[in-house]
């Protein structure tokens, strides 16, 4: 299968990286919004310190490359959030939970 990286868990992107995961693809996602996250990390996660990298590598390749308007509106946030915040990644991934507790 194939080696997949899937930026939006939304309505739309969450019901498709689930059928992507469930057809056996090695799937990478993102989503900005954490409680979206951490429900697919529950169902499906298998983070690897590689998989913080290669999310840098797809968001720059989709960058100023797509015909899509919203593609930009995809990869900088991913890339801002990559450059501010990889430290707190590398830890969710290496730790399996957040650095930063969330508020009660």
């Amino acid at each position: 299968m194939a080696k997949l990286a899937f930026i939006g868990l939304g309505v739309m992107g969450g019901q498709m990286a689930k059928h992507l995961a469930a057809a056996g693809h090695d799937l990478t996602v993102y989503n900005r919004t954490r409680s979206k996250a951490d429900a697919w990390v529950a169902e499906h996660g298998k983070g690897r310190a590689e998989d913080i990298d290669l999310l840098d590598s797809v968001a720059d390749n989709i960058k100023g490359r797509t015909i899509c308007a919203l593609g930009d509106a995809a990869a900088l946030p991913v890339q801002g959030m990559l450059k501010h915040f990889r430290n707190e990644f590398v830890h969710h991934v290496d730790h399996k939970t957040c650095l930063v507790p969330q508020p009660a």
